[in-house]
Formats: structure tokens, C-alpha cells, sequence
């Protein structure tokens, strides 16, 4: 039954009783059409707010895989830096192992410098040549001369000259027999003259 006027006044209420209840009853309903109001608001939002739920999630979906690139370009990159690191100090050493072998450096010995340098002062050009390789040249002949070689001609024994045949390829020359004919009386050593001794 519908609350009207009408059948509260066939219930044996007053007219200020009526009034009162209408009322209050005007202002639940009232509060009741204000929250379904309220209600069918927030429901509309619901489609807005799954769209951003799931934007949200690929966003954050986008990130993920971003921090992985992010990462993955980083080690990749490190890796890069790393080979480029060699590939110099290698460029270095075989520049700098170069200049120890021109300057003399017992092959013995070179295992060993190469061991103690400091390839990170030498700097190389576009060609891979030292470029301070005159101020370095001079270091390792400083702090190295023990272990550079040195190269002399020796002359012929002067107790055992060699044979003079004068260039005739052979054939002794006159004063080269008197000599030997003489050495071999004085300190009685034999030589042979084409096969026969004397």
C-alpha cells in the first residue's frame, strides 16, 4: 500500500500527524534518490575506471619491458666498452713491444718488461703508432740498458791470421808461402801447401 494522505487519514491520524510523517517520508525518499543518484554516478565511472585499470597495467606492462631494455642495453654496452678495452691495451702492447724490439731488448728479457709496463701512459694515433714514442724510447733506455743487446764486429784473431792469397781465390801469394814456410820452422806447426806439407 502506498503511503498517501489519504490512507493515513482512514488510519485515524490528525492532520498535523499526517504532515509530519509525509515529511519524513519525502526526506528518505529524497535521501534514497540522492544516493541512487550517487550510486548510478559511481556506476558510470566503473567503464572509465577499468579502461584505466587496464591502461594502467599495460603501462606498467611498457615499464617492465622497458627496464629490461634498459638493462639488457646497459650490458651490452659494458660488453662493448670491454672489447674496445682489450682491443686498445692489445694495440698497445704490440706497439710497445715493437718499440722494446728496435730499441735492442733481449728476447729473454722481453717477456718481462712487457710484464711491468704501464701500457696506460702510452698513447696511439689514428695509426697505431706511439705518439710519444720519443719520450718513451728514451725511458726504456734508461731504466732497461742491462737488458739491451749490443752488436760488435770482431776482428780475426791476430795469433791466427787469416790467409792473405791477395783475392785469387786459392793461390797463395809469395810472401804467404815465405810466412808459413818460416812459422813452421820457428814454431813447428805444418802447413799444408796444396796438399803437400812443407
Amino acid at each position: 500500500m502506498a503511503l498517501t494522505r489519504k490512507a493515513l487519514k482512514e488510519l485515524g491520524l490528525t492532520e498535523e500527524q499526517i504532515a509530519q510523517i509525509i515529511e519524513g517520508h519525502s526526506e528518505t525518499v529524497n535521501n534514497l534518490k540522492e544516493q541512487i543518484s550517487q550510486y548510478k554516478e559511481e556506476a558510470e565511472k566503473v567503464p572509465g575506471l577499468q579502461r584505466e585499470l587496464e591502461a594502467a597495467k599495460e603501462n606498467a606492462s611498457k615499464n617492465d619491458y622497458e627496464s629490461k631494455y634498459n638493462t639488457l642495453k646497459a650490458e651490452f654496452d659494458q660488453y662493448k666498452a670491454d672489447i674496445q678495452d682489450k682491443e686498445t691495451k692489445s694495440a698497445k702492447r704490440a706497439a710497445y713491444e715493437a718499440l722494446l724490439k728496435e730499441v735492442g731488448i733481449s728476447g729473454k728479457r722481453l717477456p718481462s718488461v712487457l710484464k711491468i709496463a704501464d701500457l696506460a701512459a702510452i698513447e696511439l694515433d689514428d695509426k697505431g703508432k706511439i705518439k710519444n714514442r720519443a719520450a718513451i724510447e728514451k725511458t726504456v733506455k734508461e731504466e732497461f740498458s742491462d737488458f739491451i743487446e749490443t752488436h760488435g764486429e770482431q776482428g780475426a784473431e791476430t795469433a791466427t791470421p787469416p790467409e792473405n792469397d791477395g783475392g785469387k781465390g786459392g793461390e797463395k801469394s809469395r810472401a804467404a808461402e815465405v810466412a808459413a814456410r818460416y812459422y813452421s820452422r820457428v814454431y813447428g806447426n805444418t802447413k799444408t801447401n796444396g796438399g803437400n806439407k812443407e
